[in-house]
């Protein structure tokens, strides 16, 4: 529950009010729109993004980001070219998906070399691997995806070279705490134990020699048992 709450915090208070399409203004967009058309465009884009769960999605990959280093939303665009290509933002007719996707389902296929490149060191497509098919094609998944095709979310603040050996992906945001987590569940796991033996009854039974040289351990041992069954039920006998 504690590790839930460090991986879901964050994203669940981001998205707690949801949000609103907005238009800039004139300035902003160097048109002179009519409010009632601008308002209009808004409400009309504000259902596109409930039929598409583009809140819940958004904030299911950013979540797997927090937890796992990596997550993405993938962008069924239409009228864009093949998967492979960079994405052209003039060239969509619309958007007809997104699928939620973690690390797990993606491979980094190729980087962005020149070093004097904004994005150097970082992938430029991925192979789409996803985890949850039940069988894996004679060719196996060869998809490749254009980075600008998804929407990515990382997790802890990683370096480089740390995000070379992790392929390309940081580390979740529970490393740094992974310890003082484990040592928590080990407290609570002693609390409990300690719990169960705090009303810790003792017996005196007369004859209980005589008893043992009968051969009535037995029936000493079954009413014991039915006992102490009784007193961990209701703490009392």
């Amino acid at each position: 529950d504690l590790a839930n709450t460090i991986v879901a915090a964050v994203v669940e208070d981001a998205l707690r009010q949801g949000f609103m399409p907005t238009r800039g203004t004139e300035e902003e967009t160097g048109e002179d729109a009519d409010p009632g058309e601008v308002q209009q465009d808004s409400a009309t884009l504000a259902k596109k993004l409930e039929a598409l769960g583009v809140a819940a999605k958004v904030g299911e990959g950013a979540t797997w980001g927090r937890l796992m280093g990596g997550g993405a939303v993938l962008l069924g665009v239409e009228g864009a070219g093949p998967p492979e290509a960079p994405l052209d933002d003039t060239k969509v007719t619309g958007i007809l998906f997104l699928t939620v996707l973690d690390r797990q389902d993606l491979q980094p296929a190729a980087y962005y070399t020149d070093p004097l490149a904004p994005k150097f060191g970082q992938p430029s497509h991925y192979f789409l691997q996803p985890s949850s098919m039940g069988t894996i094609p004679s060719d196996g998944f060869n998809t490749r995806v254009h980075e600008t095709r998804l929407v990515l979310f990382g997790g802890a603040p990683t370096s480089r070279r740390e995000r070379d050996r992790n392929q390309g992906w940081d580390h979740s945001v529970l490393q740094k705490v992974h310890d003082t987590l484990r040592d928590v569940g080990q407290n609570w796991d002693s609390v409990r134990a300690m719990l169960a033996d705090m009303s810790q009854a003792v017996f005196k039974i007369k004859g209980l020699l005589d008893l043992i040289a009968e051969g009535k351990q037995e029936d000493m041992a079954v009413r014991m048992a039915l006992m102490d069954t009784l007193r961990s039920i209701t703490r009392a006998v």
